[in-house]
């Protein structure tokens, strides 16, 4: 995103390892491929940053991954058992996670807590993702009681 005020502009870019840095510049030798004004043209220009960019969130520490106690999980039909979710790094900001059953008919989960209970026989995976997206799954197989 650049916002430009003359060739003055303060832009804000999100990193790919999610972090986002900001800070001032001022655009200058801009150089122009001509053609039509409302075509879209490549160009060229200097950008001279005004002293170093700044971590919009210095003190956040983004989740790198999220693993469960359990890759697989066989339940009998009315049985339950719940799993749990480790969070990496130790000293990630947000350890959110939320868990999710791709069939409900065959096992369900309790969002927060990872309670899975088997409610008919059948093959289910639950997943748990964190809140930037990270995910973990356990396949389920549910019997007969």
């Amino acid at each position: 995103m650049f916002k430009l005020t003359g060739r003055d502009c303060f832009f804000k870019v999100t990193e790919p390892d999610g972090r986002i840095i900001s800070g001032e510049a001022t655009i200058g030798g801009i150089k122009i491929s001509g053609g039509d004004a409302n075509a879209r043209s490549d160009f060229e220009c200097t950008i001279t940053f005004k002293g170093l960019p700044k971590d919009e969130k210095p003190n956040e520490v983004e989740v790198t991954g999220v693993t469960l106690n359990k890759t697989t999980l066989s339940l009998a039909v009315g049985a339950n058992e719940t799993l749990a979710a480790t969070v990496a790094p130790a000293d990630a900001t947000d350890k959110t996670v939320t868990y999710a059953s791709d069939d409900p008919t065959i096992a369900t989960v309790t969002p927060v807590q990872g309670k899975v209970a088997g409610v008919k026989a059948g093959t289910a995976n639950i997943t748990a993702t964190t809140a930037n997206g990270k995910t973990a799954t356990c396949a389920v197989t549910v019997t007969s009681a």
